[in-house]
Parts: structure tokens; C-alpha cells; sequence
């Protein structure tokens, strides 16, 4: 007989916002509660007047145990170690409040994005129970969306027909990110901590956070120097992502992927050369680190989020 110990189990799963993204989440839970042995309750908690109670009712009408409260996501009581915290406001600034907090328990977190050039992505936070290294670079990432958007309302992302029309997609996403987590920390495998982003709503690419307080770095050098070294290998043409959160809470996000055909390292489809090691006496190849770098910065300048580019964001 074995003697370890089975994996604790999500038997509940809180909700922190009890608007659209949360609605859009039950009938993926009704779904996997009906097919599988595992059910999960449901509390749904938002500090506005009736909108946890009308989610619950919600709830319940799909055959889910759930319950309301109307209380301050950033002042919640201490939750039970066996639940799921799922953070799915339209606010970045909430969530990353809420990610830093409850450390007993594991959470998700969800944030859908408009930028300033009409791209459309979901950022997707698994923050293990205890983590605080992990914690902190998501909470950071959230807080400088929340800080680079503009107040609105969800028609200012989903109003768009060709948005609109990706909405399923996204939902299903985010569904698959929460049912896959329950499965997983019930069979003991590993949940995949940090941060992910979603560009099409099918799939999810991992996203390697840098503090650039202190000056931006050059995209080549971190694009090469992650493929050499990650923890998880990347396989080739899998998209990973580069995000930095510089001074004032600007964010630069850079797209990597190596190309299987001849072994390039591409960041946002520009093939660059490892500048590391480069030095002006290597004539024609210093000339071209430079050139990738002078490129990469400039896209990466008309793309960054800031107060002047803000973003539009929903749950």
C-alpha cells in the first residue's frame, strides 16, 4: 500500500467578482460537476448590492451548491486551505490586491485586455498556495494594467463585433484553465504556476516577467537567454512571452519564438542574433545586434501600454 498522501482536492471555488466573467465560468463548472466525482461548491463574493446574490440564484438554477457574499474582495476572511480562488474582476488593481492576499489558499486570476492597437489577449495568473515569488510577479503585472486603463464598461471590449465574436473562445479558455486546475491538484501533478497569456482564446503562452524599473532591456538578449535557460523546456516554435513593467508602470510585451525550419530566434517575427558576447570589434555582427536592438525597442515603444497607449479591460 502506498503511504503517500493524496493531493488535497478543490471542494470549493470562490468567486472574487460576481459579474460577466464569473457568469460566463458556471456552466463549465455545472458541466464538470456533472461529469465527475469531484463536486464543487460555489461563493460568489462582490461588494456590490445584489450582484453575488443574483449570481448564486444563478448558480443554483444550474444544479451548483452555492452561496453569496457581499463583501470587499480586499478584505476577505480567511478561506478555507481546500479552495480555489478565482480572481475575475474587470479591475487589474483588485486582482493584484487579491493575489498578494489569502496565501493559505491557491488561486487563479483573470484579466481580458484591449490595447491601444485593437489587439485583443487574456492574461491568466496560477498562483500555488504559499508562492510568494510567484504571487508578487503576478500581482505586478495585474496592478500595471489596472494602472494603464481607462474606466469603461465591458461593451468597450466586447461592443466590437470581431471581439464580440471571439467571446466564446475566451470563455472557453478561461473554463479550461479552472476545470484543468481542479483535475490537476487532485491527481497531484503539477498546476503550472505563473503568469500565461492568451492572444486567440485557444491557446495559452507562458509569460517571463522582468522588473525594468530601472531601464528596459534589450528583447534579444532576454529572448535568447530564456530559450538557452528555462526551468521548462520550450520546444521550437512554441511562443513564449517576454513582459517588463518598467518605470510608471509602462509595459512592453515581446512575442519569442525559435523557428524550427533553421533554429532563428524571432521576437514579434524579427529574426534576431544572441548580442551577448558581441563586442565592436566584431565588425559586421555588432552591426547587426545593434540594428536588431534599435528595431526591437522601436516596437516595442509604439506598443507599450502606458497612461498616454491605456488599455480597456473586463472579466
Amino acid at each position: 500500500m502506498s503511504n503517500i498522501a493524496p493531493a488535497t482536492q478543490h471542494r470549493r471555488i470562490d468567486f472574487i467578482g460576481g459579474g460577466r466573467g464569473m457568469a460566463g465560468n458556471l456552466p463549465a463548472l455545472a458541466a464538470f460537476n456533472a461529469a465527475s466525482d469531484r463536486e464543487v461548491a460555489v461563493t460568489i463574493h462582490d461588494i456590490k448590492p445584489g450582484v453575488a446574490a443574483c449570481g448564486a440564484r444563478a448558480a443554483r438554477a444550474m444544479g451548483l451548491a452555492a452561496t453569496a457574499r457581499e463583501v470587499d474582495a480586499r478584505t476577505l476572511p480567511p478561506l478555507a486551505e481546500d479552495a480555489l480562488l478565482l480572481v475575475q474582476t474587470d479591475d487589474g488593481t483588485t486582482n493584484a490586491r487579491v493575489l498578494l492576499q489569502q496565501p493559505q489558499v491557491d488561486k487563479l486570476g483573470f484579466l481580458v485586455v484591449r490595447d491601444a492597437q485593437d489587439r485583443l489577449f487574456t492574461v491568466i495568473a496560477d498562483v500555488p498556495a504559499a508562492d510568494e515569488h510567484v504571487a508578487a510577479g503576478a500581482a505586478a503585472f495585474f496592478a500595471a494594467l489596472g494602472h494603464n486603463a481607462v474606466e469603461g464598461t465591458s461593451s468597450d471590449v466586447w461592443g466590437d463585433p470581431t471581439f464580440a465574436a471571439r467571446q466564446p473562445l475566451i470563455r472557453n479558455r478561461i473554463a479550461r484553465e479552472f476545470t484543468d486546475r481542479i483535475e490537476r491538484k487532485a491527481a497531484g501533478l503539477s498546476t503550472r504556476p505563473g503568469v500565461r497569456m492568451s492572444f486567440d482564446g485557444a491557446t495559452s503562452h507562458r509569460v517571463f516577467l522582468f522588473d525594468r524599473r530601472s531601464g528596459f532591456g534589450n528583447p534579444a538578449t532576454d529572448a535568447h537567454a530564456i530559450l538557452a535557460n528555462a526551468d521548462v523546456p520550450i520546444w521550437t516554435d512554441e511562443m513564449v512571452v517576454i513582459g517588463e513593467v518598467g518605470r510608471d508602470a509602462e509595459v512592453r510585451l515581446h512575442r519569442v519564438r525559435q523557428r524550427s525550419i533553421d533554429g532563428a530566434v524571432l521576437v514579434e517575427d524579427v529574426p534576431v542574433i544572441d548580442p551577448r558576447g558581441v563586442w565592436p570589434t566584431d565588425g559586421d555582427r555588432y552591426i547587426r545586434a545593434q540594428q536588431d536592438r534599435e528595431r526591437l525597442m522601436e516596437i516595442a515603444a509604439r506598443n507599450a501600454i502606458t497612461r498616454r497607449r491605456p488599455v480597456r479591460t473586463t472579466d
